[in-house]
């Protein structure tokens, strides 16, 4: 956990990235964070970036040998807010407050999506990309309305043989 808290702030991802979609979650907003996680990935040294046909970013990283293709994947979208005004913080502020992060989506799931990119790069960085296989990394849209849309069109597209969803099961 130290070593990736320590990349984020030497490639100035982890505060920026954790704030990737501020808005609510109309499609002309979402779009921001989707363009911004693919400069991103890029910027991170990702080989291939592309946006798919839903509106999901993936970025891949090949290793120099062949071998099974792992993707990392989390959504970028979420609920609606209805009462902006029982919240503590702005719910779509990102505000980091004694070392936490608090908004809509931090834990669902733009903390692990941000998490996912910053761990493939950071492996490829220190291994030299020496290793088996590739490692995908999805942010998928539409999971709050149409679950699984997304996520299926990014399987078809990158056909991997393991997938790990960085879904939170508590916020506590």
């Amino acid at each position: 956990m130290q070593e990736v808290r320590k990349y984020d702030q030497q490639r100035g991802t982890g505060k920026t990235l954790s704030g990737c979609d501020p808005y609510p979650q109309p499609v002309r907003t979402r779009r921001k964070g989707v363009k911004f996680l693919k400069g991103k990935m890029e910027e991170l040294g990702f080989d291939e970036v592309n946006i798919d046909r839903y509106g999901s970013v993936y970025g891949v990283i090949h290793g120099k040998r062949p071998g099974k293709t792992i993707l990392m994947d989390g959504h970028i979208d979420n609920v609606d807010v209805i009462d902006e005004d029982q919240w503590s913080h702005a719910p779509w502020g990102a505000e980091i407050t004694d070392g936490k992060i608090y908004g809509r989506g931090t834990s669902d799931m733009k903390g692990s999506v941000t998490a996912m990119i910053c761990a493939a790069a950071r492996l490829a960085e220190s291994t030299g990309k020496d290793f088996a296989g590739n490692i995908c990394v999805s942010g998928t849209v539409h999971e709050e309305c149409f679950e699984g849309v997304s996520s299926r069109e990014i399987s078809k597209i990158l056909k991997p043989d393991y997938v790990i969803i960085g879904e939170a099961t508590t916020s506590t």
